[in-house]
């Protein structure tokens, strides 16, 4: 198997769900992976002109083991993430103030995670079942855990909550370590 690396510049007049029109990374509809080889890539890096990645940008690339998230980011959509199995670590930048449902849910290999210092929620299933998740620090911005965020993170047994949390949903913590 050819690894590829990113980013990959992509062709003039192609509809793809990874083309990046007014600064954002599309994903979805009916051309979900259009780009030869997607599911293959390994690192990819994001342009610094993008402002949002849209949901399931990156869904089921399970060979990602890297991305670069830049600076100007300032949302992550749902299910972004979602089962990219090799996926290692993520840093999300400062300039992230929202992220979607399910976002990392089952990136099984997830070990470190750094959070952006201006979201005020984690999200319902957020990083659900990241099996290899063994601690997480939650920063001082967040005021609300949802439902099954770290659910099933069963390797997770350190966990730091600020204070400034005031809602914690159901089963945010259910069968973790």
């Amino acid at each position: 198997m050819e690894e590829r690396k990113g980013p990959f510049p992509m062709p003039e007049n192609v509809e793809s769900p990874f083309s990046s029109p007014a600064g954002v990374l599309l994903s979805g509809g009916f051309f979900k992976y259009s780009i030869p080889n997607f599911k293959n890539i390994i690192y990819f890096t994001i342009p610094s002109n993008i402002y949002q990645i849209e949901d399931k940008a990156f869904y089921e690339c399970v060979l990602l083991k890297n991305i670069i998230i830049p600076n100007s980011v300032t949302y992550i959509g749902h299910y972004v993430f979602y089962q990219c199995s090799s996926l290692t670590k993520i840093i999300i930048p400062n300039s992230v103030t929202k992220m979607g449902y399910y976002v990392f849910f089952k990136c099984s290999s997830l070990v470190k995670i750094i959070l952006s210092n201006n979201i005020t929620r984690i999200k319902k299933g957020t990083f659900s079942k990241c099996s290899s998740l063994d601690n997480i620090v939650i920063p001082n911005s967040v005021l609300e855990i949802d439902s099954d965020a770290f659910n099933k993170c069963s390797s997770l047994k350190t966990i730091s909550i600020p204070y400034s949390v005031i809602s914690i949903g159901s089963n945010a913590f259910y069968k973790c370590s």
